[in-house]
């Protein structure tokens, strides 16, 4: 079922009825010193109400400090678009959250032309390793027509302490993403870097929406990866399908939008994964809800992804077993979530 979906490419996994929208060519420039948006702290209760988001994104690389994340979910709260509790996490090695849908506790600074060729843009936390823990790194491929400035999950992961590399190629390759994982690893290793010895380079994710989602299929067998997400971006027919799901190895998770030529290619790979994997729609939502290039997007759902998106990484590059519960078991948070459409998990525990 291939599309034409304003996100997706001549492959991508975008509906028959979207009309293909050219977008913009390349990023917006950052400014050499960025302002910083610093969030207010928020308020805990036994209501359960959620304070304002915390650190805002910073563009460029001398953005000011940000405020710290205000969400504090009381007895009585719950949360519908991120993963939320009544306790900060017990493990994990980077600061505790407590709705993964809203901004993280660091400030993220976006770096453009950058990378192999500078053609790339970079998304990370102003803090690199925070008391020594080491930042995970998520290798991100962009949906057809569109760049990394048109995704607002990428400065959120990097609020939540991930270094995101992303090609600026609105048709991104699997090769290009391939570069972007290699050229960040050799980061840690340069002296020169900002990075050095500053990332996780044994924690590494490809997480791909539309075309881009194809791109990181294309690297499933990369033995650096550790997981994978999927965001409508799976394969479009069975030749493709044929190829790529044998080389998957870790944990993948589907988080669809609900048209039918994303959540049915999504449910066509799902159907024969053999590695742990999660699979997730999210209702009222349509291929184009997670971008917002010419305002197609829809906040609700660039929420909602973010909020799921996160947890999932958090789980599984930073050992913050207490959101593993979001994902796993017949009464886990999605499966419980209205706002979600969840099939019986396969293989996590």
């Amino acid at each position: 079922m291939a599309g034409t979906g304003a996100a997706g490419a001549n492959t991508s996994a975008a509906g028959s009825a979207g009309a293909a929208v050219a977008g913009s060519g390349g990023t917006t420039a950052a400014g050499s010193g960025g302002a910083a948006l610093a969030g207010s702290a928020g308020n805990s209760g036994a209501s359960g109400a959620s304070g304002s988001s915390g650190a805002g994104d910073a563009s460029g690389a001398a953005g000011a400090a940000a405020g710290t994340s205000g969400n504090a979910a009381g007895a009585g709260g719950s949360s519908t678009a991120g993963a939320s509790g009544g306790s900060a996490p017990a493990s994990g090695t980077f600061p505790a959250v407590m709705d993964t849908s809203a901004k993280g506790p660091f400030t993220s600074v976006r770096v453009n032309n950058s990378g192999p060729g500078s053609a790339y843009t970079i998304f990370h936390p102003m803090q690199l390793a925070p008391n020594g823990a080491l930042n995970p790194i998520v290798a991100w491929g962009n949906g057809g027509f569109t760049t990394p400035a048109d995704y607002p999950l990428l400065p959120h992961l990097a609020s939540h302490g991930f270094v995101v590399i992303a090609s600026n190629n609105t048709l991104v390759t699997g090769p290009e993403v391939k570069s972007g994982i290699d050229w960040i690893i050799q980061q840690n290793s340069s002296t020169s870097s900002p990075f050095h010895e500053k990332l996780d380079i044994k924690k590494v994710a490809g997480v791909g929406y539309s075309n881009g989602g194809l791109a990181t299929l294309d690297n499933a067998d990369d033995m650096r990866l550790t997981t994978i997400v999927i965001i409508s971006g799976a394969n479009t027919n069975e030749s493709s399908r044929t190829t790529n799901m044998p080389k998957l190895h870790t944990p993948i998770a589907y988080l669809c939008t609900a048209d039918d030529a994303s959540s049915g290619n999504c449910a066509a790979d799902f159907a024969v994964v053999k590695v742990p994997a999660f699979y997730g729609v999210m209702k009222g939502s349509v291929h184009t809800s997670v971008t917002t290039l010419l305002g197609l997007g829809d906040d609700v759902i660039m929420t909602r992804l973010s909020g799921a998106t996160t947890a999932w990484l958090r789980w599984q590059l930073m050992n913050d077993t207490t959101l593993k519960s979001f994902f796993v078991g017949s009464d886990c948070g999605l499966c419980k979530d209205t706002n979600w459409t969840v099939q019986p998990q396969k293989g996590l525990m």
